[in-house]
């Protein structure tokens, strides 16, 4: 019993010294946060935002219950909690499938305008054979 204790005390600690080096660098500008939550474009990403505030949040709630319990024990997730980060991670993926889908065709979209401008057709049949020559 004692060496469980022992243990998980010391996991706590060491994750606090993490999270303690983690924000010092953050705080001393060394760790960039500014692109966190948006886009290569910019632009802010809801889904990033969403998961990142939830995943916060439930590890919070975790390291309170822990402390709270005070048995030294490792606080169960419940799995309706579990299914509830699943489902937030897989807004963030299906707004990428999303992103990248639209990028892919706004791509293809450019290289025909680009084909049009330049005199070339886009998808044209090609041009009829040459009548047979008759000597």
């Amino acid at each position: 019993m004692a060496l469980k204790v022992i243990t998980a005390w010391g996991l706590v600690v060491f994750v606090g010294l993490l999270v303690g080096i983690i924000l010092w660098k953050i705080l001393t500008g060394k760790i960039d946060l500014t692109k966190l939550v948006s886009e290569t474009n910019g632009d802010a990403s809801m889904s990033r935002f969403q998961f990142l505030v939830f995943t916060f949040v439930i590890v919070l709630m975790w390291v309170y219950l822990f402390f709270y319990n005070g048995d030294g024990k490792f606080p169960d997730i419940p799995p309706g909690v579990l299914g509830l980060m699943g489902i937030s991670g897989g807004s963030y993926v299906v707004s990428k499938g999303i992103q990248k889908s639209f990028e892919s065709e706004q791509a293809t979209a450019d290289t025909r305008r680009s084909n049009v401008i330049a005199g070339g057709a886009v998808n044209a049949p090609p041009p009829p054979p040459a009548p047979p020559q008759i000597d």
